[in-house]
């Protein structure tokens, strides 16, 4: 079987060779046969009379082996194989062992009186032997492996001498040193007797062990731990095993060496106990087997280090055996990253240069590009004289990571400019190297080491929690650089993203205007949002004729924020591209997850200092959506969609590549900041409140206008007239506005008209499944909950369902399916669920309709945020933007000490004036629009 590459520790597929190929290999010298190989084919004898010059006449029978000398040979190659019955069934080729044993004369104590000598192997076993010659001696052992000893016919006669049980009285030593020192001139001899000194010359063993490699059969290499008791023999012993006086003919001597078994044993655990990996590696019969070529060198590295120590401290060294053949060795000690120098330079106005060395030795250095484009495995870096050199861990996957980053040639090694900010932080991990850098380098690393330093603006309109002041100042970091490279924002929903985006581009207002692109139902959550925290923004709502359009972006100047809706970037592109956009910050990115979409085509198309996306789901369905919001951020650091495709998507979706995985994730991670609410637990409130604003359809706003210009004035006049009717009209009429808030069909069960809360409603379940959350859903209306449960149905979403209908053993039969994960989303009727349940299953919860009383919500809510759940819970509320909802919340808001001192939990506890002048309010458009997307911390604690 032949090698593949240089020095590894791998073999091609086995196959069939002829004898006469063998031979020919074998008198030609061929590299792939190894040392023992060749002594293997030397055995092989030709018939015939046929010279070298007559070699295409061989056949196959010309050849054959003299069996005795070429089993012999043969013996410890692991590279054998025995063809078994098995082969129909595709397993007939199983790995075998041969090894060779001596014929042995063992010292025992048959009881405490008397010496014994045994022999082996024993007369039964001993093969019929004619005079001058020698037999092999064949055993069979378990699990394919096998033994051969060579016997001669004085081994034969020595068995029938000892057949018999010879037992010494043990005052007879003389006589058994006679007996010994005949004998041990054509067998090896142990004996746990203590006084052998007069019979040969006599040594104490040093117990030295040794690590042996052998090629393992079924690939990789096995593992021996042996002691040599004689230096100038093969002869080797498992560490305390055998007798403690061995005696044995030596090149023509007589020796014999006293071993210290009990030393050996603590010698052989000293190494396993200083070389952690035996304990990670597969043990058979006390010795082991790697199939990896990293932990191979791993090995041999922790035994040079325990070398080490034994060297200081003036002990014998353990020896290591490669198997034959190889010349594997891990030179040096560990390599650390304070060995390396670098120097980084500007190239030109789109790239950087990177040289230095890495010392090795005083007269060893690698520079950084030999040093990156080497052969490695793992931390083991390979040299040009076939050893390798160990890398401290860290630095080798820092080395990894800059590699991955840069462009390495034989040219040199270089960064594009846009890439600096990974670069830096790359080399940031590297610590304890020497990086020299010219002026272009030093102003980079100036502005990015005060980022940790940058706080928000003072016309910030908020106390940023910690997790998002660290998120404004990695936003800023790359807003500094200027060189063009984007960031993703993917905190969890509920984080305050556009508190965080709004931090940065207030910081960075002065150098020109700013564009936000939002989908259409946050875009006013963006305008209400920057009135509330950013007030000094001065923002534009991008909109109305095509005239109003060419006017908003032609004024455009510093400190402006234009809102604008992925819709009209899409219309208008080429009148946005037309500024020179100081930021421009996609909200919602999922919405240019298709690249062949003109939405993502458009956003790829504008201009800016800096650019950052947000978005609590940069992956939806596949990685094509990744590369397409990178084509947005850093179009060239995924490159094209073919090379992404093979690179990555293919390997990861198709092939479940974990390298694939991780090189992708290296490449974005420094561009994506995410934290889940699990990360920043410690950092968050209690509760986290969000309210939508949603804008109704024109349709949907006329029907709306429709029903309340028709009943408030008539409502009026009652009132006027004393009407007894007249409150539960108005409070009729309150219901209808509420119900079309939420959907026009509430109201008119046959008309056709789209709900805009509805849409809004499963946009964001989406999101919520899409980041692994489950959600409560409560509406005081049970249609409006038939209709969202026809929504959930359409998209296949799993939901539990209970109203005031519910028996309790179906109320309770829901629960506790929810409970164990039956159900993604549980729609609820507010008064039927709103009390009396515990569902910390769920992490959010959603409001779709405001009710009077807030504590009747807050109650509602706490069936998630209660004593046993153990993540942060966000509650949204759905409210339609300039509709009595707005009115319900801004009383919520403003008057909740109020109202709970005057409902008491009542449902009809507002009085009439109240509800009128709400009515008036709603009319006359006096009340300001809520801030859509805010938070609210729960500034107080409820009893439970």
């Amino acid at each position: 079987r032949g090698r593949r590459g240089h020095r590894q520790v791998s073999w091609t597929k086995a196959k069939r060779m002829y004898l006469k190929d063998l031979y020919r290999a074998h008198i030609d010298q061929e590299s792939y046969l190894s040392p023992q190989d060749h002594r293997v084919c030397a055995q092989l004898l030709i018939s015939g009379e046929k010279g070298r010059s007559d070699w295409d006449m061989f056949s196959d029978r010309d050849f054959k082996f003299d069996p005795n000398p070429a089993l012999l040979a043969i013996a410890g190659h692991h590279l054998l194989f025995i063809e078994t019955r098995e082969k129909k069934r595709g397993q007939g080729r199983k790995s075998m062992s041969l090894d060779s044993q001596k014929p042995v004369l063992k010292v025992i104590y048959p009881d405490e009186r008397h010496l014994s000598l045994d022999f082996y192997p024993s007369l039964d076993e001993m093969p019929s032997i004619a005079d001058d010659q020698s037999e092999l001696l064949i055993k069979v052992e378990d699990n394919y492996q096998y033994f051969i000893v060579e016997c001669t016919r004085v081994h034969s006669q020595i068995a029938e001498l000892l057949n018999q049980d010879i037992r010494i009285p043990r005052n007879e030593n003389v006589s058994l040193y006679e007996v010994i020192d005949q004998l041990s001139q054509y067998v090896s001899v142990e004996s746990d007797l203590g006084d052998m000194d007069g019979i040969v010359e006599h040594d104490i063993a040093e117990s030295t062990p040794i690590v042996i490699f052998l090629e393992n059969p079924g690939g990789g290499v096995k593992i021996q731990i042996r002691v040599q008791p004689f230096d100038q023999s093969e002869h080797l012993i498992r560490p305390g095993e055998g007798g403690k006086f061995m005696s044995n003919m030596i090149a023509g001597r007589r020796l014999s060496v006293e071993r210290n078994l009990e030393e050996e044993v603590q010698r052989r655990t000293a190494l396993i106990e200083a070389c952690p990996l035996f304990n990670h590696l597969e043990s058979k019969g006390g010795d082991w087997e790697i199939k990896d070529r990293e932990q191979y060198l791993e090995l041999l590295l922790q035994i040079n280090n325990y070398n080490e120590d034994l060297k200081s401290n003036e002990q014998s060294l353990v020896k290591i055996r490669h198997p034959e053949g190889s010349d594997i060795n891990v030179a040096h000690a560990e390599i650390q990253q304070k060995s390396l120098n670098l120097q980084v330079k500007k190239e030109s106005s789109s790239w950087f240069s990177l040289n230095g060395d890495l010392e090795i030795s005083e007269d060893l250095r690698l520079n950084v590009r030999d040093l990156l484009q080497r052969e490695r495995i793992g931390r083991f870096v390979l040299l040009e004289n076939g050893e390798f050199i160990a890398l401290e861990r860290e630095f080798a996957k820092t080395l990894d990571d800059l590699k991955e980053s840069a462009e390495v040639s034989d040219s040199g090694v270089r960064f594009m400019t846009n890439s600096a900010t990974l670069i830096r932080s790359t080399l940031e991990r590297l610590d304890e190297i020497k990086v020299e850098g010219d002026r272009a380098w030093g102003s980079i690393v100036k502005k990015l080491n005060t980022v940790h330093e940058l706080m928000p603006p003072e016309a910030l309109q908020a106390t940023l929690r910690d997790y998002q002041l660290e998120g404004f100042r990695w936003l800023s970091g790359y807003a500094l650089l200027g060189t063009g490279v984007g960031a993703c924002l993917a905190d969890d929903m509920g984080l305050g993203k556009t508190l965080q985006s709004l931090a940065v581009l207030l910081s960075r207002a002065d150098y020109g205007p700013s564009l936000a692109v939002a989908p259409t139902s946050v875009a006013q959550n963006w305008i209400n949002e920057a009135q509330r925290f950013a007030p000094t923004l001065n923002v534009k709502k991008f909109g109305g004729t095509s005239e109003q359009r060419e006017a908003i972006i032609s004024t455009l100047s510093a400190g402006d924020l234009l809102i604008c809706t992925y819709g009209l970037l899409k219309t208008e592109v080429d009148l946005i591209t037309r500024c020179q956009w100081n930021i421009v910050v996609l909200d919602e990115a999922q919405n240019i997850k298709n690249h062949t979409t003109q939405a993502a085509k458009a956003a790829v198309r504008l201009k800016s200092r800096f650019r950052f996306a947000t978005t609590g789901t940069p992956i939806e369905n596949n990685l094509t959506e990744l590369w397409s919001l990178f084509q947005f951020l850093n179009p060239h650091l995924l490159k094209g969609i073919k090379d992404f495709r093979d690179r990555f998507l293919i390997p990861i979706e198709r092939e479940d590549s974990a390298e694939a995985r991780k090189l992708l994730n290296q490449l974005i991670s420094p561009f994506v900041l995410r934290r889940t609410k699990e990360s920043v637990l410690d950092d968050l409130p209690p509760l986290t409140e969000i309210t939508l604003s949603i804008d109704l359809s024109q349709e949907e706003r006329e029907l709306y206008e429709g029903v309340m210009r028709e009943k408030l004035e008539e409502i009026e006049t009652q009132l006027a007239a004393g009407d007894n009717t007249a409150r539960m009209q108005l409070f009729a009429l309150l219901t209808k506005l509420r119900q079309l808030s939420c959907h026009p069909r509430l109201v008119f069960s046959d008309i056709d008209v789209p709900s805009s809360k509805l849409s809004t409603f499963e946009t964001l379940i989406k999101q919520l499944i899409a980041g692994g959350h489950k959600a409560l859903v409560f509406s005081q209306f049970v249609k409006h909950l038939e209709l969202l449960k026809e929504n959930l149905e359409h998209n296949q979403i799993a939901y539990q369902y209970l109203t005031g209908s519910s028996s309790t053993k179906e109320r309770q039969r829901s629960v506790d399916a929810f409970q164990s994960g039956d159900g993604e989303v549980f729609l609820i009727s507010l008064k039927a669920g709103g009390v009396g349940l515990n569902l910390t299953a769920a992490d959010y919860v959603i409001h779709m309709d405001p009710w009077w009383n807030p504590a009747v919500e807050d109650q509602a809510s706490d069936r998630a945020h209660r004593i046993g759940q153990e993540r942060p819970v966000t509650v949204y509320r759905l409210v339609g933007k300039e509709t009595i909802e707005e009115q319900i919340v801004a009383l919520h808001q403003n008057k909740r000490a109020l109202a709970d001192a005057i409902l008491e939990g009542s449902d009809f506890g507002l009085n009439t004036d109240v509800l009128l002048d709400l009515l008036k309010k709603e009319m006359s458009g006096q009340v300001a629009g809520i801030e859509a997307d805010s938070q609210t911390e729960r500034g107080r604690r409820r009893r439970r």
